[in-house]
C-alpha cells in the first residue's frame, strides 16, 4: 500500500521576491482576524508562501507563526485543487492561535478562495 506524502516540496513554494510581489499586486486575497490569504490563478501547480510582518512581534514570535501556517498547509495538501499562487500573511493575533484555530482558519480560507475540495 503506497502512502500519501504530506512533504512541502520546494517547487510547491513561492522563494522569490518577485513572485511574492505578482501576487500581492495581481491576486485576490480573503481575510480573517489571524491572516490574510492572497491567490492567483496560474498554468502550473501550486505554489505558496508564507509571512508575517513585523507588527506580529519578533522574530522568534514571526517564525512560530510561519511555522504554524506551514506545517497545518502541509496536511491540506492532498485536498488542494486547481493552480494557484498562494500567500498567507500571518496578523498580529496569530500570536495567542493554538495549532487547530490556525488549521480552522486556514481551512476556511482556502475554501472560501475555492481551492479546498
Amino acid at each position: 500500500m503506497k502512502q500519501k506524502v504530506f512533504s512541502l516540496d520546494k517547487r510547491h513554494r513561492l522563494r522569490k521576491n518577485r513572485d511574492f510581489q505578482i501576487v500581492y499586486h495581481r491576486g485576490k486575497s480573503q481575510g480573517s482576524p489571524l491572516m490574510t490569504l492572497i491567490v492567483r490563478k496560474t498554468r502550473r501547480g501550486y505554489r505558496v508562501g508564507f509571512t508575517c510582518g513585523k507588527k506580529v512581534g519578533n522574530s522568534v514570535q514571526r517564525n512560530r507563526a510561519r511555522r504554524l501556517m506551514r506545517e497545518n498547509f502541509r496536511l491540506m495538501q492532498p485536498r488542494l485543487t486547481g493552480n494557484w499562487d498562494m500567500v498567507f500573511v500571518g496578523r498580529p493575533a496569530i500570536r495567542e492561535a493554538d495549532f487547530a484555530r490556525v488549521g480552522q482558519t486556514m481551512e476556511k480560507l482556502l475554501s472560501k478562495a475555492g481551492i479546498l475540495k
